[in-house]
């Protein structure tokens, strides 16, 4: 606040993503998946206790909670083929839930991937 004390447009801009507070955001994905290039799903603020399910059916997967658009980690949440999984977003090993918004799926096989993901 102290950078912009007479702008309140500038302000606002750098405390909140105007386009995330203005748009319903989606909650749910059904994806078919038939590369093995990671897939940026959305750009999403979690909290550590965010509550996300996922299933896979195809092939195994895994989740990423990244700082850019279809980037990857090695802390990723494994997704395996047939099995839902619930976890929050504690499970990406994150603390600075505000850099890390972008979720990214990445098929651990070369078959075709068919991906669910409840927000």
């Amino acid at each position: 606040m102290d950078s912009h004390p007479n702008n309140e447009n500038n302000i606002q801009e750098s405390f909140h993503d105007m386009e995330l507070l203005l748009v319903k955001q989606q909650t749910k994905w059904d994806i078919s998946l038939n590369t093995t290039s990671p897939i940026d799903i959305g750009k999403r603020t979690q909290i550590a206790v965010s509550k996300l399910r996922a299933l896979v059916k195809g092939g195994n997967a895994k989740m990423c909670l990244v700082s850019t658009p279809g980037g990857i980690d090695r802390l990723a949440v494994e997704l395996i083929d047939g099995v839902e999984r619930k976890f929050t977003a504690a499970d990406f090993h994150f603390t600075d839930y505000s850099k890390n918004r972008h979720l990214t799926i990445v098929r651990n096989s070369i078959l075709s991937l068919r991906f669910k993901l409840f927000l």
